[in-house]
Formats: structure tokens, C-alpha cells, sequence
């Protein structure tokens, strides 16, 4: 995330000098970054005092939002919005529970949490999650906990052309490694490289210097 953030910055700054002619300095930290990307315990403690504590897979303002069993593994369920809810009510068996007063709302659900995720984990762990993910997909938000077997096979990851192979140095046979997930329609990305062994490009960067002095400062690196 650090360097994500690192790359937003960078090109914020590019925009800035070619728009204003003043250059910058980018300055990310990675407690920073990282402190970003978790605002919902900032404003939680905020708003209430409270200090929040490890919550696993589920959500402390929304439920059902949480993984749950399938016959076969794991599947990711978010039905916190009352249609949402309903509807997975009528697929699970269960339509009682759309007016139960332990689960008919949101803030229902998660005072009783224990119980609403027992009836969806009771209609989960006897279907595989293919099954489940056929059943409920395009009514309520669910998406299969994946392996990396998972995603090998996957024909999203392969019509994203997201699992490129490529050779490196002293191994026998290709390697296979995560292409980039940004893609231009005018430009697909096909030109994958492996990571360079330490030291490999040094010549190649330090011909790109005319000053000798700092070509040697570079070369006193190696």
C-alpha cells in the first residue's frame, strides 16, 4: 500500500509541474499509508470512544458481511441492506427471518449476530461454493474464497491474461507470476518482464551517466 500510495503522489507531482512548472517532493510513509487504510477504526473511535479489537472476517457495523463454510471450503457473503437480506432469506429457506424481530433490520441482525449467521452457515455448509455462488449470484453480493488452485483455473484470471509465465536464470522451466491487474484498450499489457538478479542492469545504468564522478560513486555501490 505504500508504495501504491508512493505512485499516486509521484504522478500528482508530475501533473503539478507540468501544469504549474514547480517541481516537488514526495513524501509517503508506510504508518502513514497504512494508518489510511484503516479510517474505520479512526472515526469509530471518534464517534463513540471505542477502541476496536481484532474482528477476524466479519464487520462490526454490518451483518451478514463475513465468510462462512461451504461443503468445500469458503465463501464471502454480504447481504447487510435489508433487500439484500430478504432475498437471501428466500434462497436459504428461511423468509421468516426478512420480519423476525432478531433479524429483520441491520441493527437487529447484529445484536443477534450469532444467531442470523447460524441460519445463512446452516444453508452454506451443505452446498459446495460453486453451488452457492450459482444460487445466489446477481441477487446477493457473494464471491468464492479462492485457493491459488482456485485461481489457476479461473477463466476471469485467464481472460484478464492475469497469470503470465516467464524464464528466470537457474530455474529449468518457466515461472508463473502475476501480470500487472491496470490495462489499456490501446495498449494490452503483453510485454511482461521477470525481476532482475542483484546487480544484473549496473553496466546498463551507469553507461546512462556522462558526470564520471557520480558513475563512480555508483560503481563504489556494488
Amino acid at each position: 500500500m505504500p508504495a501504491l500510495f508512493a505512485v499516486i503522489g509521484l504522478l500528482s507531482a508530475v501533473h503539478r509541474a507540468r501544469r504549474d512548472g514547480v517541481g516537488g517532493f514526495v513524501d509517503v510513509s508506510m504508518y502513514d499509508a497504512m494508518l489510511a487504510m484503516c479510517e474505520r477504526a479512526v472515526y469509530q473511535h471518534s464517534y463513540t470512544g471505542d477502541v476496536p479489537t481484532r474482528q477476524g472476517n466479519s464487520h462490526p457495523l454490518l451483518c451478514p458481511f463475513d465468510v462462512v463454510p461451504a461443503a468445500d471450503g469458503w465463501v464471502s457473503i454480504a447481504a447487510p441492506g435489508n433487500k439484500h437480506w430478504q432475498q437471501l432469506c428466500a434462497v436459504i429457506g428461511r423468509p421468516e427471518l426478512a420480519t423476525d424481530e432478531r433479524t429483520r433490520d441491520n441493527v437487529s441482525r447484529l445484536v443477534n449476530r450469532d444467531f442470523t449467521m447460524s441460519a445463512v452457515t446452516a444453508w452454506t455448509t451443505t452446498r459446495t461454493k460453486d453451488q452457492i455462488v450459482e444460487t445466489l449470484g446477481g441477487k446477493v453480493p457473494v464471491a468464492p474464497v479462492n485457493t491459488v488452485e482456485d485461481i489457476y483455473a479461473d477463466p476471469h484470471v485467464r481472460a484478464r491474461n492475469m497469470l503470465v509465465e516467464v524464464d528466470h536464470p537457474g530455474v529449468p522451466h518457466p515461472v508463473t507470476i502475476a501480470n500487472s491487474p491496470i490495462k489499456f484498450a490501446d495498449a494490452p499489457s503483453t510485454h511482461v518482464r521477470r525481476a532482475p538478479l542483484l546487480g544484473e542492469h549496473t553496466d546498463e545504468v551507469l553507461a546512462q551517466f556522462d558526470n564520471a564522478t557520480a558513475a563512480l560513486q555508483l560503481e563504489e555501490t556494488r
